[in-house]
């Protein structure tokens, strides 16, 4: 288990705390996996994350066969942000249970955070042959593909994923969300209302604010956008709505307002305002004189 130990060298740096020996009288491998298992878990709830790690650690040496162990291991890294470490936990995980399909399902997680949708699509793929019923892994796919820029796959996987989850208030919104992006607004307003209706999430509020911008609903859109975001943050993406619908003027006030209520001015915000000022330039040059 030497590898083990080199993949936790954050863990190991911290010292050991002390642990009470285990005797010949005591269960076989599994009931020890299963006792770290507990005291990790324990340690976890208590905000003791080292400790946690070392425990889990020792169940995943007590006991070869459970992959258990690993995927604790792999959720406490990526808490601590440690996603490369993340990563090959769960990598070992599914090594040893090759028929979990959830191993890979999160492994697929995992490599959408660091931003590879291939290697992601490919582990969301793998879960989907182990178990088909794993919808989150459809849902994944079609993450994968808004990160590659195709929202017409994202939209036949979303499909798929709704089919067998469709009360997911966190899929309805990113279904809303391609359905914006390929210009269905009655149906982005449908699924985000869904969503919303199905459980508050940040994802979703966001996309119905985008909702309520693409319909020129400005005040309501600003409103939602404020539940979730700071205000400058909340003018420049109602800003940035207004410059997809072409409403340059409303574009020009609303990263103006961005820029007023952020301390230090934005240089990509001030970019857009120059784009949304001469857009408005233009189009008075072209308009006929009365």
């Amino acid at each position: 288990m030497s590898h083990l130990r080199l993949l936790f060298v954050p863990l190991l740096l911290v010292g050991c705390a002390a642990t009470a020996p285990t005797t010949k009288t005591q269960d076989a491998p599994g009931h020890l996996g299963e006792v770290a298992l507990r005291r990790g878990d324990a340690a976890w709830r208590a905000d003791r994350p080292d400790e946690a790690l070392r425990q889990y650690l020792q169940a995943v040496e007590a006991d070869p066969s459970s992959d258990l162990p690993l995927l604790r291991i792999s959720m406490l890294h990526e808490t601590l942000g440690r996603l490369d470490l993340a990563i090959r936990a769960s990598q070992i995980a599914a090594q040893r249970d090759p028929r979990n399909g959830l191993a890979s399902q999160r492994l697929g997680y995992l490599w959408l955070r660091v931003g590879d949708a291939e290697q992601a699509a490919q582990e969301f793929t793998r879960a989907l042959q182990l178990d088909a019923d794993l919808w989150a892994s459809c849902m994944g796919l079609g993450l994968a593909a808004e990160q590659r820029g195709d929202t017409t796959s994202a939209r036949l996987h979303y499909d798929e994923a709704l089919a067998l989850r469709p009360s997911s208030a966190e899929l309805l919104a990113y279904s809303a969300r391609v359905d914006l992006a390929l210009g269905d607004l009655q149906r982005a307003r449908t699924q985000a209302g869904a969503s919303l209706a199905a459980g508050p999430s940040t994802t979703g509020r966001l996309v119905w604010g985008d909702v309520l911008a693409q319909s020129g609903e400005y005040p309501a859109a600003l409103e939602t956008y404020h539940t979730v975001l700071e205000a400058s943050a909340a003018y420049r993406r109602l800003a940035d709505q207004a410059m997809i619908r072409r409403d340059y003027p409303a574009a020009v006030d609303f990263f103006e307002g961005a820029l007023r209520a952020s301390p230090i001015h934005s240089e990509s915000t001030m970019k857009r305002l120059a784009v949304a000022r001469e857009h408005v330039a233009t189009s008075t040059r072209r308009s006929p004189r009365p």
